[in-house]
């Protein structure tokens, strides 16, 4: 599904009710935080969806990664963020591109993000991107409302997203299973690409 001005204009109109965007800088510290404890290296970022492109720029100032990619499936959000000068200084292999059009690259990145994107992925395409996201990226910042989070968000502040499908937890629960490990709050690891005896996330404690 592409997401044009429409879209942006009305579910952004109201910026402190869109995650990852008007809270970009405290998602950016956080990963930057609990990945150094950990002595991770993070050399390299993808952003599967990168709309107005906050929290990506804010990763970048905290990461500053030699190899940086994004897509998104929207022409005006590709159009709105190549336009940017810091985009250009940092070189971003920048695209217009639908997740189910993902091929996983010769070398993986160390961290992939997917910020409140598959919502509004066909369900057809759902587990292809997953598994994809699975051989793409040794680490996914994963965040995606399901159904029962609308739900909240109906009665917290009337937010409404026609565009969005509303699938069940359960739905992204068993594919995140499948696929990948948890081993923080929205930080996935992947199955396919990290030995699990060579994490730096090693507390079993954590691990699910």
């Amino acid at each position: 599904m592409s997401l044009e001005k429409d879209y942006f204009d009305k579910i952004y109109a109201k910026t402190e009710l869109i995650d990852g965007d008007y809270n970009a800088k405290s998602h950016a510290r956080y990963l930057f935080q609990i990945l150094s404890l950990v002595e991770a290296n993070v050399s390299s970022i993808a952003d599967y969806g990168f709309g107005k492109g906050k929290l990506l720029y804010e990763l970048l100032k905290l990461f500053r990664p030699a190899k940086v990619m994004a897509l998104d499936s929207s022409e005006y959000a590709y159009n709105q963020l190549s336009k940017q000068k810091w985009v250009k200084d940092w070189n971003i292999d920048l695209s217009h591109k639908d997740l189910s059009q993902i091929v996983p690259p010769k070398k993986a990145f160390d961290l992939g993000v997917c910020n409140s994107v598959l919502q509004y992925v066909q369900d057809e395409d759902l587990e292809t991107i997953f598994e994809r996201l699975s051989y793409s990226c040794r680490f996914v910042y994963l965040h995606v409302p399901s159904r029962e989070d609308y739900q909240k968000l109906k009665l917290q502040s009337d937010f409404k997203d026609p565009w969005a499908k509303k699938r069940p937890d359960r739905v992204y629960q068993d594919l995140v299973a499948k696929y990948f490990t948890r081993v923080s709050w929205g930080l996935l690891e992947s199955k396919t690409l990290v030995d699990e005896e060579l994490s730096p996330f090693f507390d079993s404690l954590y691990r699910s």
